[in-house]
């Protein structure tokens, strides 16, 4: 049954970024016509095209769209070379834009040697400057949850031990950010926007990418809840009430950093 939801609640995702991503190319094409049109400014179209892009880039790869995610890399790189929006530009721009639609729409049916030369016929960017190294950084734990109260409290008793503490409002944003950053730990808030904190942890369960990130439920449901027999039995319950210090650390103590699934 749990394996079950969790494919249910991924592949509603899964749609959900389709529909958003095909959303936010419509609004790169409207921004590159206004400015045709001379309805705005090149700085500003970039600043649209690098946010829409690095969105897209985000939760490509979470939800199977490895293609895409690689032609979205392409473009952050091509857009960095400091663009004139010269008339071969726009068109490289456009190129990009119409390549990612592809692949939103036709994953399915490209067949790999269609992909690598997909890729290969993209405008080219010079390649970006090396990254130096950085040095260790301390245990990061994200907390997603939209209650500022909530999160002050919490994250206050967690940094007063030495965690590292980031904080997203909402389930979107919460996926996003476990994708890019990869945190130590990830504490989820039991209400959120569009769905219920222990929906978003039957996702990152789902995906690949998260399915080893240790993920902790924060509620203020009594253990009785049938909300909670929803849980996987291996995520530990943080309850929301007077012994908040000592729920932290059991509940951290628990999965050790690590999250180890039964087999």
């Amino acid at each position: 049954m749990s394996s079950n939801l969790d494919a249910r609640v991924y592949g509603e995702l899964r749609i959900e970024f389709i529909d958003e991503s095909l959303d936010n190319l419509e609004d790169m094409e409207e921004a590159l016509n206004n400015f045709s049109a001379h309805k705005t400014n090149a700085s500003d179209v970039l600043i649209l095209l690098r946010q829409k892009t690095h969105t897209i880039k985000g939760l490509a790869h979470p939800f199977g769209f490895s293609l895409l995610e690689s032609v979205a890399h392409q473009f952050e790189s091509f857009m960095l070379q400091g663009l004139l929006f010269s008339a071969a530009e726009f068109r490289a721009l456009q190129i990009f834009i119409d390549t990612m639609k592809e692949c939103l729409l036709q994953i399915d049916n490209l067949a790999p040697e269609i992909q690598v030369e997909l890729l290969e016929n993209l405008p080219k960017a010079k390649p970006s400057p090396a990254r130096s190294p950085t040095a260790e950084a301390p245990v990061n734990i994200l907390i997603i949850t939209s209650s500022r109260t909530v999160y002050k409290k919490v994250s206050g008793e967690l940094r007063s031990v030495g965690f590292h503490i980031d904080r997203a409002s909402n389930s979107v944003l919460g996926i996003e950010h476990t994708v890019k950053s990869q945190p130590d730990v990830v504490i989820v808030s039991d209400i959120l926007d569009s769905m219920s904190g222990v929906d978003l942890i039957h996702a990152f369960v789902a995906m690949p990418i998260t399915r080893n990130i240790p993920v902790i439920l924060m509620t203020s449901f009594d253990e009785q809840n049938p909300e909670l027999k929803k849980l996987p039995s291996y995520v530990p319950i943080i309850f929301l009430g007077s012994n908040i210090e000592d729920e932290i650390l059991s509940a951290l103590t628990g999965i050790e950093h690590r999250f180890i699934q039964p087999k």
